[in-house]
């Protein structure tokens, strides 16, 4: 009698793609019906088990990307391995429990190399390299160990703070949990950035936007709503504008830049340090400035004056106001609202207001994209809303 031999789940994925996918995106589709399918709670190789038993999955999606990656086919493996990494994530967020993403990321950098898109690759790398640390590596880190700084061309230096930074939010996720932003790579990378290695971050320069991780962004979002006392709810919203500013090209953001006659402190200063221009740096400048105000009221004209005031000091001409509950006038053309049109249409100063009502936005969809959210505002600013635009 003639046994039949048991396909194992990642030969499933490559027998399912190589037999049945006919288009790129036909094959796409199929590819991730299977593997979101068996890669989810309940699922045949469910996350929220040890690692080791998920393992297959994990293969599969292996499998997944160099059957595209051979194919040419790059964007539907990054649209598969994306949305990959914020399910993870998000799932770590919801269930407060450590789930591992350093494969995911190793994944993408991978991808990204074949596309020559050598700042991705390297940001995916570190990435990679914090996850695994929040996950105890016995050496130390994996693949991001071995390739950071003699393939993708971090200083070694550099990989020494990754390295700590990693620790420190380990030791802190192990006492706060695994839903807080410390439990997260994400976090790592915007420690990194204030670090004294910060300026290595902008290797990681590509023209393409960096995607928002949904589970991290939650992360922020709750601990905005849930701190307490002036000072930390001042700080979480400046931790959540930090990370948003991160994923713009070219662009590293500093916090709580003090004026050098210690006139005036800027929550956020920015800096695009891209050596090529790029859209963003010509639309926004080299430098901007965020304000944040995480409070129960509106912020008034005089808050709105006075950081109009603090961007004309500094010669910037681009600033964004962070307000959770919005600013007075909005509906109407009259206090700080109407400062806001007068600045840019007298001093050709641009500042936008990122409310709650935008921020909930993030929290509720994973596509949403920060640039194009502030092309749109800026684009309403200075000719007004489009057609059937609410």
């Amino acid at each position: 009698m003639m046994v039949t031999a048991t396909v194992s789940f990642p030969e499933e994925v490559v027998k399912l793609l190589e037999q049945h996918a006919t288009t790129p995106l036909d094959a796409y589709e199929r590819a991730r019906k299977l593997l979101m399918d068996n890669c989810k709670v309940g699922g045949r190789f469910d996350p929220l088990k040890p690692v080791g038993e998920w393992k297959p999955v994990r293969d599969g999606y292996h499998k997944a990307h160099f059957w595209f990656k051979a194919k040419g086919w790059y964007f539907a493996s990054e649209k598969l391995l994306t949305e990959w990494w914020n399910t993870l994530g998000q799932l770590q967020f919801e269930k407060n429990k450590r789930i591992y993403r350093a494969e995911c990321a190793f994944l993408l950098s991978d991808l990204y190399a074949a596309m020559n898109e050598h700042g991705l690759a390297l940001r995916w790398a570190m990435l990679m390299q914090a996850d695994d640390i929040l996950g105890g590596h016995p050496d130390g880190g994996g693949a991001g160990k071995q390739s950071l700084t003699t393939i993708k061309g971090l200083s070694v230096p550099a990989l020494d703070e990754l390295n700590k930074i990693s620790r420190s939010c380990l030791a802190k996720a192990k006492k706060e949990g695994w839903n807080k932003p410390v439990a997260f790579a994400e976090e790592v990378l915007c420690r990194f950035v204030q670090g004294k290695a910060g300026y290595e971050f902008v290797r990681t320069y590509s023209s393409k936007e960096f995607p928002l991780s949904q589970g991290y962004f939650n992360a922020l979002y709750k601990q905005i709503n849930t701190s307490k006392g002036a000072l930390d709810k001042g700080n979480t919203l400046e931790d959540l504008a930090l990370y948003l500013l991160t994923l713009l090209p070219g662009c590293i953001p500093h916090k709580n830049v003090l004026s050098k006659q210690k006139l005036f402190e800027t929550d956020v200063l920015v800096q695009n340090l891209s050596a090529e221009s790029n859209v963003v740096a010509d639309l926004l400048g080299r430098h901007f400035l965020i304000e944040c105000k995480n409070r129960k009221k509106k912020s008034n004209s005089a808050d709105i004056g006075y950081f109009l005031y603090r961007m004309k000091l500094t010669h910037t001409r681009f600033g964004i106001f962070f307000s959770k509950n919005g600013i007075t006038g909005e509906k109407g053309n009259e206090a700080a609202h109407e400062l806001i049109y007068r600045a840019y249409h007298e001093d050709d100063l641009i500042c936008i207001l990122i409310s709650d009502e935008d921020l909930k936005k993030f929290e509720q969809d994973q596509e949403l994209n920060f640039w194009w959210m502030l092309l749109e505002k800026i684009e309403h600013l200075r000719f007004g809303k489009s057609k059937g635009k609410g």
